[in-house]
């Protein structure tokens, strides 16, 4: 009996294991060079090389930031939405304000979603006491995959 318990417990857990490997091995990543400083939930970010990578944070849609050198990297929970038009881009969008750039949307994962984030707290603080309209700044991606 305790034979049996311990294998079909091995086979469970080999199954849960490779389950998730498998969806590891499938992640999206895109890369894009970003010319200017900008902002992710409230962190600030250097002007760089990132990799943006689709995947999961506590069950719900999330995007992984992370510099090229690996010294700066941020999980955000997104909304995922289909484009607006049937002309889809493969972009990073940013809400700017003066020299302040928030990120709002990265496009150009395989099924063609577009990852929104929420305004952060700073966000809607420097666009409160502007009290002017954001205007939206894009950033080509440069890079997909690995």
């Amino acid at each position: 009996m305790k034979t049996r318990i311990l294998s079909i417990t091995g086979v469970v857990a080999f199954a849960i294991l490779t389950g998730l490997s498998v969806k590891a091995q499938s992640t999206r990543l895109l890369a894009a060079e970003i010319p200017f400083n900008f902002y992710v939930s409230d962190k600030a970010l250097p002007a760089g090389e990132y990799r943006f990578e689709a995947t999961q944070l506590g069950g719900s849609d999330a995007l992984k930031i992370q510099s090229k050198n690996g010294h700066f990297t941020v999980f955000v929970q997104v909304r995922l939405s289909t484009p607006m038009s049937n002309k889809f881009e493969s972009i990073v969008r940013f809400h700017r304000l003066g020299d302040q750039y928030f990120l709002s949307q990265v496009q150009g994962f395989e099924e063609k979603a577009v990852y929104t984030l929420s305004r952060s707290h700073l966000e809607r603080s420097a666009f409160a006491r502007s009290k002017s309209t954001p205007k939206q700044s894009t950033v080509s991606i440069t890079k997909r995959g690995q």
